[in-house]
């Protein structure tokens, strides 16, 4: 234990939350009390290493539980301490975040063999240097914040970036389980609650009972696939192929220690010719739970830069355009009225592109319809036709009327002004806000009806953007009372024909019966 500092299973390095006290915890204490407890928080976590820390502790736990034999999940420390002890062959070294001994893993950091220190060139003086957030520019979130770092915001940045990190640059290959290096490994879930305990407990569950599906799915073997990859030897010149790994392991994607120099921690780290995981041929889709796939391209769900839209969000939920992870499907622990959790740190070129986050709380009704499968049909049908009805209204009323407002009243439009894109962004927002509200609380209400009072609603909204333009739009006195009348007309007429078409629709397809 001499050349190894900062152990895991056995230091209380981490500050955990329980109620209104803080906990000193060591890993395995974490485990029980996430066990134990509904409301646990991880104090020194950052909102964008949360999925990180969340899919590392269900994977670790998943795999813990099927080694033990394990159906239910311990509730005792010296248990959860025996299980992960087993996963590494009783080798304390991989739970070390210090190893000296650079040929021996050290927590989230491979062993190289014959390697020294003068070969691990490139140097992190900080946690968050190291982690995956591009903060080059030094805006929003400061770079080197985490001076005289303690354990735990480095194991946390550990976690985020080796799980978690796209492609960086030459020789800084990203993780296997995203849609190519400039993705993002996002979490899309069911959940019973908000609460980090109960999510935990569902999520591990579900990754246990899912395991055998999974490994069917992607062709990884039921026993003696690699399962913590970092405790596998990497010298950055071979990959491990996907079919070798376990269905659940935890993977890596960069050769770093953490090393101590005049008193303080840093990480030194060197690059690769080839990533750890050789699964560019597969495009992300490697079975993991919080992983939505497409249905027709076969490649891991990639959120843009505009996070989880309505529209979006309703597919995802939904299972029209993708496939859900095993997390996405409802099981027993649910309860009757879960939330669907969508999480993602949105990655670029260079950059990154925003933490999005949106949970929809899922009443009763709208639960035990989504569980059955003709139930789920009957909801993503409606929610395609009020995205499409969202589409026109949007086009059609509003974004016409605009036009005309902002242009004066003038005969002919000029359809290449952009001056009416923040109104249209504004009732973009206004419908985010209300279209799930709205579905579920029309769920019993028949077809027509329902789209009716959807297409009233979106009329509402459209009339009162429509009204904030007039009130807030910049045209001189004399020209906007003709701007405003051409406005207005053109706005009548269009609503009358955009509920009009409803009903015509509706009584051709009742003469057709």
């Amino acid at each position: 234990m001499a050349d190894m500092h900062w152990v895991l299973l056995d230091e209380d390095l981490l500050t955990v939350r329980l109620d209104q006290r803080a906990v000193n915890a060591s890993l395995p204490d974490a485990l029980s009390l996430l066990v134990a407890h509904d409301e646990v928080g991880f104090a020194a976590l950052q909102a964008h290493q949360e999925h990180a820390w969340h899919a590392f502790l269900c994977q670790l736990a998943a795999m813990a539980m099927h080694e033990m034999g394990a159906t239910e999940l311990p509730r005792e420390a010296a248990r959860w301490r025996e299980a992960l002890l087993a996963l590494t062959g009783g080798d304390a070294a991989p739970w070390a975040l210090v190893v000296q001994d650079l040929s021996r893993p050290a927590f989230l950091q491979p062993p190289i063999p014959g390697a020294t220190l003068s070969d691990l060139k490139a140097r992190e003086q900080t946690p968050d240097e190291l982690d995956l957030l591009v903060t080059a520019k030094n805006h929003d979130v400061k770079m080197a914040r985490a001076d005289r770092a303690s354990a735990e915001l480095w194991a946390y940045s550990l976690v985020s970036l080796q799980t978690m990190e796209g492609f960086g640059g030459a020789g800084n290959y990203g993780i296997a389980r995203m849609n190519g290096g400039y993705s993002s490994r996002p979490c899309v879930a069911m959940a019973p609650s908000m609460a980090s305990g109960t999510r935990f407990r569902r999520d591990a569950m579900v990754l246990l009972r899912a395991r055998a599906r999974i490994a069917g799915q992607v062709g990884y073997p039921l026993e003696g696939g690699h399962r913590l990859l970092w405790t596998v030897p990497w010298d950055g010149s071979s990959s491990i192929p996907l079919a070798a790994c376990d269905p659940l392991f935890i993977e890596l994607c960069r050769i770093l220690r953490l090393v101590t120099e005049d008193g303080r921690v840093v990480a030194r780290r060197k690059t690769t010719t080839v990533p750890r995981v050789a699964a560019a041929a597969v495009h992300g889709r490697t079975g993991d739970a919080w992983t939505p796939v497409h249905f027709e391209s076969g490649k891991a769900l990639t959120i843009p830069a505009a996070g989880f839209t309505f529209q979006r969000a309703q597919e995802l939920l939904l299972g029209g355009t993708y496939a859900g992870g095993a997390a996405l499907d409802f099981c027993p622990d649910d309860g009757p009225a879960p939330v669907f959790v969508a999480d993602v740190l949105v990655r670029g070129q260079g950059r990154t592109d925003g933490l999005h986050r949106r949970v929809i709380p899922i009443p009763r009704r709208a639960s035990l319809l989504l569980r059955s499968a003709g139930g789920r049909q009957r909801v993503a049908q409606r929610a395609t036709e009020r995205v499409a009805d969202t589409d026109e209204a949007r086009r059609k009323i509003l974004h016409h009327s605009l036009r005309a407002l902002l242009q004066g009243g003038r005969q002919r439009l000029d359809f290449r002004d952009k001056r009416p894109a923040r109104w249209l962004t504004s009732f973009d927002a206004a419908v985010d806000r209300e279209f799930f509200a709205a579905l579920w609380r029309d769920i019993e209400v028949e077809d027509l009806l329902a789209r009716r009072a959807w297409r009233e609603q979106l009329v509402a909204l459209a009339r009162g953007t429509l009204d904030d333009a007039i009130a807030a739009a910049p045209m001189s006195a004399a020209g906007k009372y003709r701007a405003v009348a051409a406005a207005e007309r053109i706005f009548g007429a269009t609503r009358r024909r955009f509920m009009e078409a409803l009903q015509t629709a509706a009584t051709k397809e009742n003469g057709h019966d």
